[in-house]
């Protein structure tokens, strides 16, 4: 597993600048490496070179297929979308698409609507991430109808509830208002 390149990278061959895909794989930002696969695009060495040109696509690519994600979903999931968007800034700083997110982040934050909807979707992702902790009694799964398991999970099930409640009175007319209810009720909770 070690061995294995990073999946930006799985199929591109690399001797010259495989400290480039190691530094990937180790947690090094994506822009990062592109800055310095870019700085050796001009390489003398002609092997070089053509891998610095392969990381530069791929990585290019990548940051491309994130900002274009972005602004699908913008509509449907605002809070992906941002999510995305935010993800492109913080990964391709000083890069064109890192500059496209950041601008386009700075307009969604004036759009009272898109950035209400993304609120909706952030209180639905905390939600999500606090039903994770949650846990079963015994090989039994999650229901917190089960006045035991609710017993056991009871900080985690308050916190469920206010979230869903401020979800329900801010934004009930959101999918992720709905999708909370529909998430909630199959924890057997009833809000």
């Amino acid at each position: 597993m070690s061995a294995a390149p990073h999946p930006l990278l799985y199929d591109l061959p690399l001797k010259k600048l495989a400290k480039l895909g190691l530094g990937l794989k180790s947690g090094q930002s994506v822009g990062a490496v592109l800055k310095q696969a870019k700085g050796k695009l001009a390489a003398s060495d002609a092997d070089t070179a053509a891998e610095a040109k392969g990381i530069v696509e791929r990585l290019t690519a990548y940051a491309d297929t994130l900002l274009k994600d972005a602004q699908n979903l913008k509509e449907n999931d605002p809070y992906e979308s941002y999510t995305l968007l935010e993800k492109t800034k913080k990964e391709f700083p000083d890069t064109e698409q890192g500059k496209t997110a950041d601008k386009t982040l700075a307009e969604l934050k004036k759009d009272k609507s898109f950035m209400g909807k993304y609120d909706a979707g952030k209180l639905l992702a905390e939600i999500k991430r606090t039903g994770d902790e949650l846990k079963g009694i015994g090989t039994k799964p999650v229901n917190l109808s089960d006045k035991e398991c609710l017993k056991v999970n009871r900080a985690q099930a308050t916190k469920i509830v206010a979230a869903v409640k401020t979800l329900k009175k801010k934004h009930a007319d959101t999918k992720y208002c709905a999708e909370a209810i529909d998430y909630v009720k199959n924890l057997g909770l009833d809000v």
